[in-house]
């Protein structure tokens, strides 16, 4: 089916890496894990990029290569690809769990390079989400101080008021103590 992301499909999938068909290591690469695939290559260093494609690039390389180790290692549509979840992969079978045109469900297998290129990219998803966890709870703690050392100036503020009104009051009463003592 024209819809499968098969060897002779990349040039419309991934029109990017045209200029790289042909020049892999073998004739007979596969491009998913071959040593020499120049598609993989590009794909991890990034080659040809613009600084800012290189910026976003190195955000999203290994997400990127799992995606088209992915498709490329299993042959599954990409909108097959878009519906999995987590929990649709099994990597003790190295299978994926997908939903088929029509909605049948079927059970694909991958390689153990498929395998690990879905490993880091969960590893690298979960280090990512811990450090956006730890940024989120840094800004809510600074917050959170900035709060508290606004009240503090505030009861400062208060107490500060408090003093200099009994202070005119100490100063009043003195000075009414002074005016009896001239009278008298």
């Amino acid at each position: 089916s024209g819809e499968l992301i098969m060897k002779d499909d990349l040039p419309y999938c991934f029109p990017e890496f045209t200029d790289y068909l042909g020049k892999c290591r073998f004739s007979s690469c596969t491009h998913t894990v071959d040593k020499g695939c120049k598609i993989l290559d590009a794909v991890e260093n990034g080659e040809n990029l613009t600084e800012n494609e290189k910026r976003f690039h190195n955000k999203t390389k290994v997400r990127d290569l799992a995606l088209l180790t992915l498709l490329l290692g299993t042959g599954i549509r990409v909108s097959e690809c878009v519906g999995l979840n987590l929990e649709d992969v099994d990597f003790e079978t190295n299978g994926i769990k997908i939903t088929r045109k029509g909605g049948n469900q079927a059970i694909l297998y991958f390689s153990d390079e498929v395998k690990y290129a879905l490993q880091e990219y969960i590893a690298e998803k979960e280090r990512r989400e811990v450090l956006a966890r730890q940024e989120q709870e840094k800004r809510e703690r600074a917050e959170r101080e900035r709060l508290e050392q606004r009240e503090q100036e505030r009861l400062a503020k208060i107490q500060r008021e408090k003093e200099i009104a009994i202070q005119k009051r100490v100063a009043a009463v003195k000075a009414a103590n002074k005016r009896k003592k001239i009278i008298t």
